[in-house]
């Protein structure tokens, strides 16, 4: 991957990874989470292709390797009467992503 590829040539530089879920207004919160990895933690969570795709169990392992290595996160929750009051689509991300990505830039 390119990606890969420019890592190899600055060991220094980090990478965010974000996503989020929930069902959006109607049936309950929306959570966005962003982890910041650095070169050497690259394979720790190199089995994360799909977080929507991960069962439970593997959730939590990959949680736990994350804390044991002391990888940077961010979680964060919007509720579903918030994003009933900010009725805008193009919001939504700004509601979870955004913050978290923010959190763990500074």
């Amino acid at each position: 991957m390119i990606e890969d590829q420019n890592w190899a040539k600055n060991k220094n530089q980090r990478i965010i990874g974000a996503d989020e879920v929930g069902r959006g207004s109607l049936a309950g919160p929306i959570v966005g989470a962003a982890v910041k990895l650095e070169f050497q933690h690259l394979d720790l969570l190199s089995d994360v292709k799909d977080s929507k795709k991960l069962s439970p169990k593997k959730r939590e392992e990959i949680y736990e390797r994350v804390k044991a290595n002391k990888i940077e996160y961010s979680i964060s929750e919007c509720s579903n009467l918030h994003l009933t009051k900010m009725a805008y689509p193009s919001q939504i991300k700004k509601c979870c992503l955004i913050p978290s990505i923010n959190y763990i830039r500074n």
